[in-house]
């Protein structure tokens, strides 16, 4: 008597920490699509949406940031990805060459969107290690270090509702921060020098 399963195999994927944008997240669901026989359920927040363009709503309401997005596809909901804080999971129902091809696609995907996630002890000993650095070594671990801390607890995904174009890059983002403690460190470090020269010279007055 021959094996039969009973029980339909499901592939799941841990698409691991991500920082995605709009664009990003199209591509996911436009493979998906083709695999969820145009039967379509999808979240972001507390919205339901038929696009993933509608995500453009918000943005052009100055929210640039999601906290989840969830899809349902398939007849009996056999296709599921859900991307949040503390989650980023595809799951697929079936053991077919499409659904197949469809993890590998949105897998990959996912790979160009990974960011790393350092643990705490690593920043510990980089900021350490920097306290011996130049002033601009300093300044840009200071800059680093506030986005990390924005990032505590390290959230699965970091959804962006604009496009990769739209959006500033980092140094847009924190060049003013970044330039705002060169400067205050700068001043600082003169102000000690002013203070040392005049010590030395009231000790050597002294002596």
């Amino acid at each position: 008597m021959a094996l039969r399963r009973v029980v339909p195999k499901v592939i799941t994927v841990d698409l691991g920490y991500l920082r995605m944008w709009r664009d990003d997240l199209d591509r996911m669901v436009a493979v998906l699509h083709k695999i969820s026989h145009q039967k379509v359920d999808m979240k972001v927040d507390d919205y339901e949406i038929d696009d993933v363009a509608d995500i453009a709503d918000l943005a052009s309401q100055g929210v640039h940031a999601v906290r989840s997005f969830s899809f349902t596809g398939g007849n009996s909901g056999e296709v599921t990805l859900q991307l949040g804080k503390d989650i980023s999971l595809l799951q697929i129902t079936g053991d077919d060459l499409a659904s197949k091809g469809a993890a590998q696609e949105v897998y990959e995907i996912a790979l160009g969107c990974r960011r790393l996630v350092t643990p705490d002890f690593v920043d510990t000993l980089f900021g350490a290690a920097l306290l011996v650095a130049p002033v601009v070594g300093r300044a840009i671990y200071d800059g680093l270090s506030r986005r990390r801390d924005v990032e505590r607890p390290k959230p699965r995904v970091l959804l962006d509702t604009r496009t990769r174009k739209e959006a500033p890059t980092f140094w847009d983002a924190k060049k003013r921060d970044v330039w705002i403690t060169v400067v205050s460190n700068i001043i600082s470090l003169g102000i000690g020098g002013l203070i040392g020269y005049f010590i030395n010279i009231w000790t050597a007055g002294k002596n």
